[in-house]
C-alpha cells in the first residue's frame, strides 16, 4: 500500500497566481423592501473559511469560524498527506481532534482511509477500504470503527461501466437495502 499525497494546492482550489491566503465570509441576509441584503456574519461555524498556502502553493491550514469564535482548524502535512483536525466549542476550547490519511494504489485510486479521533478521552479508529474490479471501478467498500464493520457495500456495473446495483449490508452482515440504477440511451440515469 502506498501513500499518495492529495494535492491541496492553489490549482485544486481553482486559484490563479501567487495567493497566500483566501477568506470566504458568509452573511445572513434580511429582506428589505424587494431585495435581500447581507446583515451579519453567519453564526454557523463551518460556513466562514480562511485558507493559508505556502510559497509552493500548497494548502497548509484551513480555519472555519463564526464572528464569535473558531469552529475548526485543519492543518495539512504535505510530506505524508496527513490532515489534522481540531474542533472548538463555544468557549474556543478544543473538544475533539482527529487525524486523517488516505492510501492509494499505483494507479492513484484510493484503497484505504484511516481516521483516528480523540473526543472526551475516548479514541476512535475508523478504517475504510475500497476494492476495484478489472475495469478499475469500485466493487466493494467496507468501513469499520474500532474493528467493527459499520458499512459494507457491494457494487455491480453494466458493460459500459455504469453502476447498475448497489447492495448495503448492516453490522450483522444482513442485506439492509439495495439500489438499482436504470440508464437511458445516452448512458445517464
Amino acid at each position: 500500500m502506498k501513500t499518495k499525497k492529495r494535492k491541496h494546492t492553489l490549482e485544486s482550489e481553482d486559484l490563479k497566481g501567487p495567493v497566500k491566503q483566501v477568506r470566504r465570509l458568509t452573511y445572513e441576509v434580511v429582506k428589505r423592501e424587494q431585495d435581500y441584503v447581507p446583515s451579519v456574519l453567519s453564526k454557523h461555524k463551518f460556513q466562514n473559511h480562511l485558507k493559508n498556502f505556502d510559497e509552493q502553493g500548497m494548502l497548509t491550514e484551513e480555519l472555519q469560524f463564526t464572528i464569535d469564535g473558531l469552529g475548526s482548524r485543519t492543518t495539512y502535512n504535505s510530506a505524508d498527506g496527513r490532515k489534522k483536525h481540531q474542533f472548538y466549542d463555544d468557549d474556543n476550547c478544543i473538544y475533539q481532534t482527529s487525524t486523517h490519511q488516505n492510501f492509494y494504489d499505483e494507479d492513484g485510486k484510493i484503497i484505504q482511509a484511516v481516521n483516528e479521533t480523540l473526543s472526551k478521552g475516548i479514541v476512535t479508529k475508523s478504517i475504510s477500504d475500497w476494492k476495484y474490479n478489472e475495469q478499475r471501478l469500485t466493487s466493494e467498500f467496507i468501513s469499520t470503527t474500532n474493528g467493527v464493520v459499520d458499512s459494507h457495500r457491494v457494487f455491480s456495473y453494466d458493460d459500459a461501466g455504469n453502476q447498475i446495483v448497489q447492495y448495503a449490508y448492516n453490522k450483522a452482515g444482513e442485506l439492509e437495502w439495495k439500489i438499482e440504477n436504470t440508464y437511458n440511451e445516452a448512458g445517464r440515469c
